[in-house]
């Protein structure tokens, strides 16, 4: 995630089964600067954290089949209304 966030023009990212390894995925404040639309679906997360200023444009969140996840999306700090988020 350190990586992606980085990436200055990257505006949709979706993570699928498999697509990410560990128990824990962390979005590091002012990561992903255009970031848009972030979908995860099926991922085996067990915690999100997602800092403050981290993703400003970010207008879309949909976690879909997160079984394990130990979040509330609700509390996530944006200043953006996020919309399609479900478990």
């Amino acid at each position: 995630m350190p990586t992606l966030g980085k990436l200055p023009n990257l505006r949709v990212l979706e993570l699928h089964e498999h697509a990410f390894l560990g128990n824990e995925m962390v979005c590091s404040a002012q990561g992903f600067p255009k970031l848009e639309s972030f979908s995860l679906k099926y991922v085996d997360l067990v915690q999100l954290k997602v800092e403050e200023r981290a993703m400003p444009c970010l207008q879309r969140l949909e976690i879909h089949g997160c079984f394990f996840l130990d979040m509330d999306p609700v509390r996530l700090r944006f200043n953006t209304i996020l919309a399609g988020t479900q478990r």
